[in-house]
């Protein structure tokens, strides 16, 4: 599993909890969503890497779940468990991927300041997945 699969798992994972995805630069975030809920993920980051016939790689994953803004301040609240938990599951998924032997480090953190125009809340999902596969 490389880089690719594994960002094919994390599509995956993030579109059967219901949310579109993307993936790219921060930068392109407010621009590049064309609806709510949606997953923005960065691109992973190589962290660390051993092993010659069985290969080892780590890599840093973040990915950011966001959902339409609740007009009180229960109904964010809400929101934020239900962001919550889809980034638990994520997470759970991913870790079932083939080739996976690790998900760990997770954090999740609630956010309020909105990145694109539609004013969303959201969540961010950092971890680190470790990876294994026989090398070519």
């Amino acid at each position: 599993m490389k880089r690719s699969l594994l960002t094919e798992a994390v599509r995956c994972a993030v579109e059967d909890a219901g949310y579109f995805f993307g993936m790219g630069r921060d930068a392109e975030l407010a621009v590049a969503l064309p609806e709510l809920p949606a997953a923005w993920m960065s691109p992973p980051e190589l962290e660390k890497s051993s092993g010659r016939a069985e290969k080892h790689d780590v890599y840093g994953v973040r990915v950011r779940l966001m959902m339409s803004r609740a007009s009180t301040p229960d109904g964010e609240a809400a929101a934020w468990e239900i962001l919550e938990s889809d980034a638990l599951a994520v997470c759970d998924a991913v870790r079932a991927a083939e080739g996976v032997r690790s998900v760990r480090n997770v954090e999740v953190v609630s956010g309020l300041k909105p990145v694109t125009v539609r004013g969303e809340v959201y969540a961010d999902i950092e971890f680190q997945v470790e990876i294994v596969y026989c090398a070519d």
